[in-house]
């Protein structure tokens, strides 16, 4: 995880003495890197998928209510929106249907899927995995399964 760190350091989401304060945490109470940044307050979450996305070459995306368009919402059934954890969030460029999922791993079968329901081109962003599982409880019904 040490290009994550000096990711970290170089973006201005940690200091230095920052980084070595979350290293003598996990240290001393396991976990990973990211866990003890936000255990410590140093990072959130959404600095943390920031950095990520940038590394995975995916675009970003807030899921708070004022960020969640309605009719993006609605082109996907609640049920494959709880299912594959992704929120149709809005539409970015070239009318593509932009969809929050949490995990940069997430690939083609979902992305086949999407399109397959939406009748639209699918664009993947990260979101910060809480704040997702939140939104998808409020926008789709029910708390988010793990993806399929």
């Amino acid at each position: 995880m040490a290009g994550l760190a000096e990711l970290l350091v170089e973006r201005g989401v940690v200091s230095t003495d920052g980084l070595r304060q979350a290293e003598a945490h996990r240290a001393e109470h396991g976990g990973n890197l990211a866990q003890s940044l936000v255990a410590l307050r140093l990072a959130t979450e959404a600095d943390l998928v920031r950095v990520l996305a940038g590394t995975v070459g995916m675009p970003y995306t807030d899921v708070d209510g004022a960020s969640v368009d309605p009719v993006a919402v609605g082109l996907v059934p609640p049920e494959v929106v709880r299912r594959f954890a992704a929120l149709p969030v809005g539409f970015g460029a070239g009318d593509d249907l932009v969809v929050a999922v949490a995990d940069p791993k997430a690939g083609d079968e979902l992305v086949d899927r999407l399109q397959a329901e939406s009748g639209m081109r699918v664009t993947l962003a990260l979101a910060p995995r809480r704040e997702l599982t939140e939104a998808i409880a409020v926008h789709a019904g029910a708390p988010a399964a793990p993806a399929a």
